[in-house]
């Protein structure tokens, strides 16, 4: 205990600043819990409930669970197989997936009902200085919910459930719960009104009852799994809780707080939503430290803090949300397992094509995600915080990817990706000992305003340039047109040969000429220095030099912009490439 102690006492030196800026990565060190410094307004805009409640008696009842749970036991197993870690706080809940629906959200309240007896002693009112530390940045300043940054002066209470959706004002309801209640600048409050929570493709456009309202809607996309993780909260712990006395503007049913998709659900059925999104946000958006510091301060965790609400325990297990609800309402089927999966298991793509797939995890929180392709130079990979994975087709074959989600545990699931070239695809050289004899490649360079340059069949003499798309550089693989010269390979290393085939079998070779630079050839004569040693870096970028007895024949292969044209130079000019055709 005392080492749990010590351990915590750390903790509350760390995260004393309990809301942070996220987006700075900004975290006071400040162990002191500062009085509120920001005037707290009187009285609170749109529907966060602002006017005192009458102080109306409340059924014993109203807190309290409605059944017993035959779910929780002190066994470490149920039906033989072992649940998920859930630490102390949730021990004996069997979270295996074998239970889940209303039966887990009972379950959860149980546990919830039990620790956190402070739940419903408080007032609306006193809720003021509890926020005041609770949402602290750990210089005596509130932190505005939805803004993530410091509140204005005339700060008020937001019901995230709103009061009159069932929240109420009274004791003993969520409206006086400081794990639903959060302090938000007076403005914002009132542009919420009490829409239900929704995604929208412009969070800042007006809200109605229809569209619901984005928490996202000032900026800070974490708001949106913050407030996800509250409602989620509220309809567990306030699982089948009558209603009729929560008070405030609310005057509502006995059949408890609900969640629902129907955006315009009336305010008299006690609902919030929308329950697919908020499950969403709940997925895609990780747990913060401003909501982690308020879970353990809170619940007590933090020592000195004096209080022992109940923890949410969607901050703790995010992945529990999934265990009550599914998108479509409360979930009819077993969490059978844990895993991660992939919205499909094979994908199909022609060389230069691209797709996205998306990764989810069922039955755990996956906070970081990993892909790695099998064979990257068939097909590369990388995978967003959200899960959502980038796929990149580069040349013909085939590539496994697995993407791994990483959390409280980790699981990993896998896509087959089958690669096509429908067309004459040539591939990025990176290496000369890759070099083949009888191969075909291309010579390209980079051209006027990063444009792909290629040394073309339209001229025998001097070589101008093809045509292509995009810049060499930033790409892996390119198609050839019809006027791109295509050379075969010769010789071996050191001296290779490149023979054109804009001449006969005897005089098709690219060579150097003579000590002017526009002296890039083709030609039989055996005074025609033909032979090229060919180094390449990691990068692409190929050193092409003819090899010459007399050292002032000893050039470079360049492409020399201004005029449009390959040549040779005494020194290098600028970077050429080898694309090899693929087998």
């Amino acid at each position: 205990m005392k080492k749990r102690l010590v351990a915590l006492a750390l903790v509350s030196l760390v995260f004393a600043s309990s809301c942070v800026n996220q987006s700075s990565g900004v975290v006071s060190t400040s162990g002191s819990e500062a009085s509120l410094s920001a005037s707290v307004s009187s009285s609170s805009s749109g529907d966060s409930g602002s006017s005192e409640s009458s102080g109306a008696s409340v059924s014993s009842s109203a807190g309290s669970s409605s059944s017993s749970s035959s779910h929780v036991s002190s066994s470490s197993s149920s039906g033989g197989s072992s649940p998920l870690p859930v630490g102390s706080y949730w021990e004996g809940l069997v979270a295996d997936g074998s239970v889940y629906g209303n039966d887990f959200r009972q379950d959860l309240k149980d546990i919830m009902v039990k620790k956190g007896s402070s739940n419903g002693t408080n007032s609306y009112k006193a809720l003021n200085a509890i926020l005041s530390k609770s949402d602290t940045n750990g210089t005596g300043k509130v932190m505005a919910f939805y803004r993530n940054n410091e509140a204005t002066s005339g700060w008020n209470k937001e019901h995230t459930w709103p009061n009159s959706r069932g929240a109420g004002e009274n004791k003993g309801y969520a409206g006086t719960d400081p794990q639903v209640i959060r302090p938000t600048n007076s403005s914002d409050n009132s542009s919420r009104s009490n829409f239900m929570y929704a995604e929208r493709e412009d969070p800042s456009a007006k809200a109605t009852a229809s569209t619901g309202w984005d928490p996202a809607a000032f900026g800070y996309e974490g708001a949106r799994g913050e407030a996800a993780r509250i409602i989620l909260y509220a309809a567990t712990r306030y699982y089948k809780v009558n209603l009729s006395g929560a008070g405030g503007s609310y005057h509502g049913n006995a059949s408890g707080m609900e969640l629902t998709n129907n955006l315009t659900d009336g305010s008299a059925n006690g609902t919030m939503g929308k329950l697919s999104d908020l499950l969403k946000w709940n997925r895609e958006y990780a747990v913060t430290s401003c909501e982690r510091y308020r879970n353990d301060y809170l619940s007590g965790e933090i020592p000195g803090s004096g209080y022992d609400y109940c923890r949410n325990p969607f901050i703790d297990h995010p992945e529990w949300a999934d265990y009550i609800w599914a998108d479509d309402g409360v979930r009819k089927t077993p969490v059978s397992s844990v895993y991660v999966s992939l919205e499909k298991s094979t994908l199909s793509l022609a060389v230069g094509d691209s797709a996205t797939v998306t990764a989810s995890a069922t039955g755990f929180h996956a906070n970081d995600w990993a892909a790695v392709s099998s064979a990257p130079s068939v097909a590369s990979s990388s995978v967003g915080s959200s899960g959502l994975v980038a796929i990149k087709a580069l040349s013909s074959g085939s590539a496994t990817i697995t993407v791994t989600g990483q959390g409280d545990v980790s699981k990993s699931a896998a896509i087959t990706v089958s690669v096509t070239d429908p067309m004459d695809r040539w591939n990025l050289v990176t290496n000369a000992s890759s070099l083949v004899a009888g191969r075909k490649y291309l010579i390209g360079s980079s051209g006027a305003e990063g444009s792909a340059k290629f040394l073309s069949t339209s001229s025998v003499g001097t070589y101008y340039q093809g045509i292509a798309d995009g810049e060499i550089g930033s790409g892996l693989s390119v198609a050839p047109t019809s006027d791109m010269e295509k050379l075969v390979l010769g010789g071996e290393g050191g001296s290779w040969t490149f023979k054109t085939s804009v001449r006969g079998d005897e005089g098709g070779y690219l060579a150097c000429s003579g000590t002017d630079h526009y002296n890039l050839v083709t030609g039989a004569d055996p005074s025609l220095y033909k032979t090229w040693s060919v180094s390449i870096a990691s990068s692409g970028a190929a050193t092409i030099k003819n090899v010459a007895i007399d050292s002032s024949y000893k050039r470079y292969m360049e492409y020399y912009a201004a005029n449009s044209e390959f040549s040779t130079y005494s020194d290098e000019t600028s970077v050429v490439y080898l694309f090899a055709k693929t087998a």
